[in-house]
């Protein structure tokens, strides 16, 4: 990821003098990418939550200064540890199995500015809905290590690689700013950077625990999430203009 970025950087020197940019009919396609995830900056406190994350993006120009967009982003992680009965990896087999899945969808408006013969500054206006889902599956294990006769259900939340994530139901609404920067006909970089606020919910979290088979079911109660983020660090946007 990083050497795109050094990539990304070394085009923008080397702009061309036929840059274009977008105009009333154009329809432009992007994909943009969170630069925490890039290693270079450490993510907000937020993130588990926050309903900006990379996605692929569409807009379409209904002026030359006034454009519609939609977002959609599609992420999810999973892990998996095995774990084997005896110390040389003999015996029965136990694992655990944690994903989570996150789906947002995006409506919102851009308003452009002047700027110059390659540069669109702009800023706008965004809807956001978000659905997470988050599982465990625990088969032949604790906890601790192996054990034949220890299974575990978990709906409703998961743990991933360190980052505990539950089922969510979220919408937000977010003010942005940010530029295009044409240094081809027809493709541009940018950045966006974002002030928005979530409101939503988890669900409840069921934990089935069945040990020698004997089953013992628990029930934790979701909850109500809200507040600000920002995208200080922002997106780096790569796209190009399709029609």
């Amino acid at each position: 990821m990083k050497k795109l970025l050094i990539v990304l950087m070394g085009l923008l020197l080397g702009t061309s003098a036929w840059a274009q940019k977008q105009s009333e009919g154009n329809i432009t396609a992007e994909y943009l990418l969170d630069l925490s995830n890039l290693g270079l900056f450490t993510p907000g406190s937020g993130q588990p939550y926050s309903l900006f994350n990379s996605a692929v993006r569409a807009r379409y120009f209904l002026h030359d200064d006034l454009a519609v967009r939609v977002h959609l982003g599609v992420n999810g992680a999973s892990q998996t540890e095995n774990y084997a009965e005896n110390a040389d990896g003999t015996g029965g087999k136990g694992s655990r199995v944690a994903k989570t899945n996150q789906v947002t969808f995006g409506l919102g408006v851009e308003k452009h500015f002047e700027g110059n013969d390659r540069l669109s500054p702009f800023v706008g206006f965004e809807f956001l809905l978000q659905s997470r889902s988050a599982s465990e599956k625990w088969d032949k294990y604790d906890g601790i290590g192996y054990n034949a006769n220890y299974t575990r259900t978990i709906t409703g939340q998961a743990t991933v690689n360190g980052n505990t994530y539950n089922k969510t139901s979220s919408f937000g609404a977010g003010l942005y700013a940010g530029f295009d920067y044409y240094f081809l006909e027809n493709i541009y970089v940018g950045t966006e950077f974002n002030l928005g606020f979530t409101s939503g919910k988890t669900a409840d979290v069921t934990d089935e625990v069945n040990v020698s088979g004997t089953p013992n079911k628990t029930v934790t109660p979701g909850g109500k999430i809200s507040g600000f983020n920002t995208s200080a660090v922002g997106y780096l946007r790569l796209g190009f203009i399709i029609k």
